[in-house]
């Protein structure tokens, strides 16, 4: 019985009016989207990015050396024109998340590395 009902709530989630909307939301956002073109209307325009380190543990520490090793997320943030949309449309869907992994829009070249 209560496997039942949490198929149920399960099944009734997936298939509710703002995962249709999201689908629909992603599906027109990406209809033309090209993702090797830099997000700026003007190409002479400079895109401010935005990042923003989350210290989650510090590992190892190396005083002598001046060596640190650090656990940290990484979140970096920048407007992207063609990534807007009227969220009365799309059940108040005010946004959304694309995962840092997919090549689905533009991304900013970015190399971390040490200086001595």
């Amino acid at each position: 019985m209560i496997f039942l009902c949490l198929f149920l709530i399960i099944g009734n989630c997936e298939t509710g009016l703002s995962s249709k909307a999201e689908l629909a939301l992603y599906r027109e956002l990406l209809a033309n989207y090209n993702r090797l073109v830099r997000p700026v209307v003007n190409v002479s325009e400079p895109l401010k990015v935005e990042m923003k380190i989350h210290l989650q543990q510090i590992m190892a520490l190396d005083g002598q050396n001046q060596i640190i090793e650090i656990n940290a997320w990484l979140r970096y943030s920048w407007k992207d024109y063609r990534l807007t949309w009227d969220p009365k449309k799309f059940s108040n869907i005010s946004s959304v998340r694309f995962k840092g992994d997919e090549n689905m829009i533009w991304r900013p070249d970015i190399l971390l590395h040490n200086r001595f």
